[in-house]
């Protein structure tokens, strides 16, 4: 009996609590090719996405800048490291930092 109230009451309490975004609003589509295992960071307004493996596994370098204000993306310099995947990154003041992760051969160090 129990157990059957316990179930109930996570069923119940499931079924109030999992509510997504009821509305949803289109913005502006990322430029860049498809890539999986890029990284990502804001600073203020922007959003920056970049580097990680496009789907013919070829390792990407570039980056992009979105502005929340006006919904656009634009291309910003390259990443200067080689091209990487599974990438950390961090902002410490104003500034975003990337580095550390894949190569395809070794684990990269630069940061």
């Amino acid at each position: 009996m129990k157990r059957s109230i316990l179930c109930l009451s996570i069923a119940l309490f499931c079924s109030w609590s999992l509510y997504g975004q009821s509305d949803w609003t289109k913005k502006a589509n990322f430029p860049g090719v498809t890539r999986a295992f890029d990284v990502a960071f804001s600073i203020g307004h922007y959003g920056f996405v970049g580097v990680g493996r496009n789907c013919s596994n070829t390792n990407q370098i570039d980056f992009y800048k979105y502005n929340t204000r006006t919904n656009t993306w634009s291309a910003i310099t390259n990443y200067p490291g080689n091209g990487q995947y599974g990438c950390s990154a961090c902002t410490i003041e104003g500034k975003g930092y990337v580095g550390l992760g894949w190569s395809g051969n070794q684990n990269c160090n630069d940061f």
